[in-house]
């Protein structure tokens, strides 16, 4: 006796496949046509779904693609999205700010100095003046921290000279976490 081994599907397949579409398609058309779903339901359930169904899906895209509302400043209205400038004149004059910036510049001509030492191919010195350059400007950042935290607090991320300082800052921190590894050299 030979035994047909099956290689494909079986004729009754497509009419089989058939049938199970035609009966979720009935009992679907069926629920629907039974009006509501709450029927049956305690009448609090059925005030749940109703509040459930006015309030906005946490998971839709759509509400994250809108703009986010125009920053406001200390004075509470809405103001341009170029800022507004709350804080005083002379607050970019702070000492701390101004010995920070020294220190800055300071790091910034010794990173000048270990770009064009990498660039030679001298490790030695790329490493002296990279590891040099990010003590500078840990210890401007050091100077000022607490100080950009409270006028961040006081006048807002919006005013010009906040933003101004934040944006310093926030280059300072960049350089020092891309040589943060880096460790040798001696620090001038």
């Amino acid at each position: 006796m030979r035994f047909h081994s099956r290689t494909g599907a079986s004729s009754a397949s497509p009419l089989l496949a058939a049938f199970a579409v035609a009966a979720v398609a009935i009992l679907g058309a069926g629920i629907l046509a039974s009006g509501s779903k709450e029927r049956g339901l305690p009448p609090e359930a059925v005030q749940r779904l109703d509040e459930a169904r006015t309030k906005p899906d946490p998971f839709d895209d759509s509400a994250r693609s809108v703009p986010k509302p125009a920053a406001t400043g200390p004075g509470g209205g809405a103001q341009s999205s170029k800022g507004y400038d709350a804080s005083p004149a002379d607050l970019l004059s702070e000492p701390d700010w101004v010995r920070a910036k020294e220190l800055a510049a300071q790091a910034d001509a010794l990173m000048e100095e270990a770009a064009a030492a990498e660039a030679a191919g001298n490790n030695a010195l790329f490493l002296e003046k990279a590891v040099a350059a990010r003590t500078r400007y840990e210890e401007a950042a050091g100077l000022v921290v607490d100080w950009e935290l409270d006028i961040r607090n006081e006048y807002g991320d919006g005013d010009v000279k906040v933003r101004v300082i934040v944006r310093e800052i926030t280059r300072w921190a960049k350089a020092i976490r891309k040589y943060r590894k880096l460790s040798g050299g001696s620090e001038e």
